[in-house]
């Protein structure tokens, strides 16, 4: 009788455990400890509130041209302000003496669009984004809507790292009402005389509806 009331206070104990263990923060900016699980706090309505993105690309060779990309995305909860930023020094032929010469180019644009994003997580592995855009400068645009559908699912047993659709990235955060998904990436390729640097960063803020 003792050996039974010993294993099934061990299984409590383990149960316990594993449920606390489930609702403790994952990540730094998570609450310290919930009664929801993270699977059950993530499904839902969530719509975007904040976004930050920017690119950056560095080319360069052996001849001195260099090709500088950055690009910037902002979103304030109604406008995506988009930014492209280029300086390009190339390789031009040819000058008054009939040699060549590195010619610069600056060039900057950006776009105002009045915008929207609703991501929806079911708790049975389905996700879906559905965005509106419309562009008011530097000149006006059609509406344009898209829905997409696909799978939802953590990275890894420790449930940080997010896939979804439209989205991707580590959750710094997620409350019963809000979402934080983040990611960096950086690359570095050569070929020859020549080298390309690439970053990009992006943060996603998302409400609960």
């Amino acid at each position: 009788m003792n050996t039974t009331k010993t294993i099934i206070c061990a299984g409590l104990v383990m149960y316990t455990l594993a449920t606390i263990s489930s609702c403790i923060k994952k990540s730094k900016d998570d609450p310290l400890i919930s009664l929801r699980t993270r699977n059950n706090r993530i499904a839902g309505e969530w719509k975007l509130v904040t976004k930050e993105f920017e690119y950056n690309s560095n080319y360069s060779n052996s001849k001195g041209e260099i090709h500088n990309i950055k690009t910037t995305e902002k979103f304030d909860g109604t406008n995506l302000t988009i930014t492209d930023d280029r300086n390009d020094n190339t390789l031009t032929c040819c000058d008054q003496n009939g040699n060549y010469f590195l010619k610069q180019q600056v060039t900057y644009t950006a776009t105002v669009s009045v915008y929207s994003m609703i991501l929806t997580i079911k708790k049975d592995g389905i996700s879906s984004c559905t965005t509106s855009k419309t562009q008011n400068s530097p000149v006006p645009a059609a509406t344009i809507e898209s829905t997409g559908t696909g799978f939802w699912g953590w990275i890894g047993t420790d449930k940080i790292n997010l896939e979804a659709e439209c989205v991707s990235g580590k959750v710094t955060r997620l409350s019963n009402k809000e979402l934080v998904i983040e990611r960096i990436n950086s690359e570095e390729t050569s070929g020859g005389d020549y080298i390309v640097k690439t970053t990009n960063t992006e943060k996603f803020i998302f409400e609960k509806q």
